[in-house]
Parts: C-alpha cells; structure tokens; sequence
C-alpha cells in the first residue's frame, strides 16, 4: 500500500526520535501502527544518552538510532503515547528522546 503525499504543510508533523540502536525494530513498527507516513532511520549512529557516550567500540559500547518520521497530525497523539509507553515500560527505555517540529512548506 502507497501513501498519498501530504497535500498541507499544516496537516503534517516531523518527529525526531532517538534511541539506542538495539530498539530500532521496535520503534519502527511503533511508528507503522501509529500513522506515520514516511519515515527515515538512521539504525547505527554515533551520540550520547544518560548511559554516556555510543560509538560502537571497545571504550563506547552501543550505537544510537535516530527517526524522522512524517506524521498527520490527527495520528500524533497516539504515536506520542504509544512512544511515551515504550519509554515507561522499563528503565532501559528511558534514554527515548521524541521531538515535534511543525514543517513550514512539505513537497
């Protein structure tokens, strides 16, 4: 199933989420059930979270996950609970970041 382009900057949100990348497959099926219509990953990444630093080495374990994700605004709601319960479910979840950004012009 193809989704339409959004036709209204207006009737779109951007996500930005971050988490670490052993979660990736969770937070992308997450975001399926959830109304996101395009989405983007990045599943190896280098940063830092409240565990300190990950760059996938012997003195930085781990990796981080970033998501851009493009989701109607009518969806937001329930892919932000839904993100929130997966943060809450335990303590190794905690370092989710989720952000909301209003796009000015979607083409």
């Amino acid at each position: 199933m193809e989704n339409p382009p959004p036709t209204e900057a207006s009737s779109m949100k951007l996500v930005l989420c971050t988490v670490q990348s052993q979660y990736v497959d969770i937070i992308d099926e997450i975001f399926a059930e959830h109304g996101a219509l395009d989405w983007v990953r990045h599943p190896r990444a280098e940063g830092r979270d409240a565990d300190g630093r990950h760059r996938g080495n012997k003195v930085f374990p781990g990796n981080m996950a970033s998501f851009f994700a493009y989701v109607p605004t009518e969806h937001l709601d329930a892919l932000l609970e839904a993100l929130r319960a997966f943060r809450s479910a335990r303590e190794a979840h905690g370092h989710l970041r989720a952000s909301v950004f209003t796009p000015d012009h979607v083409l």
